[in-house]
C-alpha cells in the first residue's frame, strides 16, 4: 500500500552509513503512523535508548525524537521503514486501535494471520519492554493460535507463521565494552517457547515439508544461519528428524541445494549436526559436537554474559561424555577449557588424566618461553595452568 512513497525516500536518504543504533523494538499506532525504539550501548554497556515515529501519508515523515547527527537518523529511518514496507505488505485482521484491547482479552478466532501474531508481540515489547512477563504474555496468546492452526490443519499458516517470528527474533548483537564483549542475543528469551513449538508441531513435519517445501528450506537455513539458537535447542530438534526419516532425507536434500548460498563456517556444522543425527552416524556426530564445544568455549571466554553457552555446553557434554574436553585440550592446548567447564564439574574418573595434561602442557610452555612470538601466551597460559593446578589438585 505505501511501498512506493517508502521506496522512494529509502532511495533519495541511501547511503553507506552504518547505523550506531541498533532495532529494539516498534509498534503501529493507528493506519498510518508507527513508533520505533533503538538503542546502543555505551563502552560500559549501558543501554542509551532513542525514539523515532515514522507518519506515511503523500510522503513519509520521520520525526526522530532526540538529538542525532543527520547520516544516523537517515540509516535508523530506513532500517525502520523496511520492517514497516513488509508490514504493510502482509494481511491483517486486529486494528491498531484495538490492539491493547485484544491482548487484555484474547479471542483466538480463525481469520487471524501470522502478522497479526508479529504485531502482537511487537506492541507488548514496546510498550512493556523486553523481559520475562512481556515474552509469557505474547506466547499465551501465539500458542494457542498455533494449536488452532495445527486442529484445521492449515500446514501453510503453520509455517509462514514460523518464518516471520523467526524473522522477528532471531538476531543478535554484539557490543565492544571496556575489555569486554556483550552479546545481545534477542532469541534467549524466546528459546524455551520453540523448544514447545517445535514439540507441536512434531506430528505434522511431513505435512509441512509436503505442503510448504520452499518456506520450510527457508526456515531451516534460517534457523541453521543463527547456530546459537541452533545448538540450544538442538534436542527438540534431534527428536523432529529422528521421528521422521523420510524429512530427514528432504533436508539432507535441502542442504545440498544450499550449499553455495551457505556461511561454510558454523552454519554448515548445524547442518554437518542434522545430516549426523540423521544417518545416526555417531562417529560424525562425536566430530561435530567437539567443534560446536570449541566454539562455544571461545564465546564463554570472549563474552562477559556467556551463561547460555556454558548452560548449552554442559547438555553436550553430559550427553557425549566430558572425555571430549580433554580431546579438545589435546588439540588446543588451551587451559582455559577447564576454566570454561571447571574441573569440579567433570566426574572424577578424568581427574587424573586432566591432571597429566595440564602438567605436560606446562613443560609444553615453559620450554616455548624464549619464543618470542609465543613468550605472551606462555605466560598466560603458565598461569592458568598453576591456578588450576593448585586449586583442584
Amino acid at each position: 500500500m505505501y511501498s512506493k512513497i517508502i521506496d522512494a525516500y529509502i532511495r533519495q536518504h541511501q547511503s553507506g552509513y552504518q547505523a550506531k543504533y541498533c532495532y529494539h523494538s516498534c509498534d503501529r499506532e493507528d493506519e498510518k503512523v508507527f513508533k520505533f525504539h533503538y538503542y546502543v550501548r555505551d563502552p560500559q554497556l549501558l543501554q542509551i535508548d532513542i525514539f523515532l515515529e515514522i507518519y506515511l501519508d503523500q510522503e513519509v515523515h520521520v520525526k526522530v525524537l532526540e538529538d542525532l547527527h543527520q547520516q544516523e537518523c537517515d540509516a535508523i529511518a530506513i532500517d525502520a521503514l523496511n520492517r514497516v514496507r513488509s508490514y504493510t505488505n502482509r494481511k491483517t485482521t486486529i486494528s491498531p486501535k484495538k490492539m491493547s484491547d485484544f491482548i487484555k482479552s484474547p479471542v483466538i478466532r480463525e481469520s487471524l494471520t501470522a502478522q497479526d501474531m508479529i504485531n502482537i508481540l511487537n506492541h507488548i515489547e514496546f510498550k512493556k519492554g523486553k523481559n520475562a512477563d512481556s515474552i509469557y504474555e505474547f506466547y499465551s496468546i501465539y500458542l494457542k493460535y498455533y494449536e488452532m492452526l495445527i486442529r484445521h490443519q492449515r500446514y501453510h499458516d503453520m509455517a509462514l507463521s514460523l518464518e516471520l517470528l523467526f524473522d522477528e527474533i532471531l538476531y543478535e548483537v554484539e557490543w565492544v565494552g571496556i575489555n569486554t564483549k556483550y552479546l545481545d542475543q534477542e532469541h534467549f528469551m524466546h528459546q524455551a517457547y520453540i523448544r514447545t513449538l517445535v514439540n507441536m508441531m512434531n506430528p505434522y513435519l511431513d505435512d509441512l515439508i509436503r505442503e510448504a517445501p520452499e518456506r520450510m528450506a527457508r526456515i531451516l537455513v534460517k534457523v541453521s544461519d543463527s547456530w546459537r539458537f541452533s545448538f540450544s535447542i538442538y534436542s527438540s530438534i534431534e527428536e523432529l528428524i529422528l521421528a521422521h526419516p523420510n524429512a530427514g532425507k528432504q533436508i539432507i536434500q535441502t542442504i545440498d541445494s544450499y550449499k553455495e548460498k551457505i556461511d561454510v563456517g558454523q552454519t554448515q556444522l548445524v547442518f554437518r549436526n542434522l545430516r549426523a543425527i540423521n544417518n545416526h552416524d555417531d562417529l560424525l556426530y562425536r566430530h561435530t559436537v567437539k567443534e560446536i564445544l570449541k566454539l562455544l568455549i571461545k564465546d564463554i571466554i570472549e563474552i562477559v554474559n556467556h551463561e547460555d553457552q556454558e548452560q548449552v555446553g554442559l547438555i553436550f557434554l553430559q550427553q557425549q561424555g566430558f572425555d571430549l574436553l580433554i580431546e579438545i585440550f589435546d588439540e588446543t592446548r588451551d587451559a582455559s577449557i577447564y576454566k570454561c567447564f571447571p574441573i569440579t564439574q567433570i566426574p572424577q574418573s578424568l581427574h587424573s588424566k586432566i591432571k597429566l595434561q595440564l602438567e605436560n602442557a606446562l613443560k609444553y610452555y615453559a620450554n616455548n618461553m624464549q619464543d618470542p612470538n609465543m613468550r605472551l601466551d606462555c605466560l598466560s597460559q603458565i598461569a592458568t595452568i598453576n591456578t588450576l593446578l593448585i586449586e583442584n589438585f
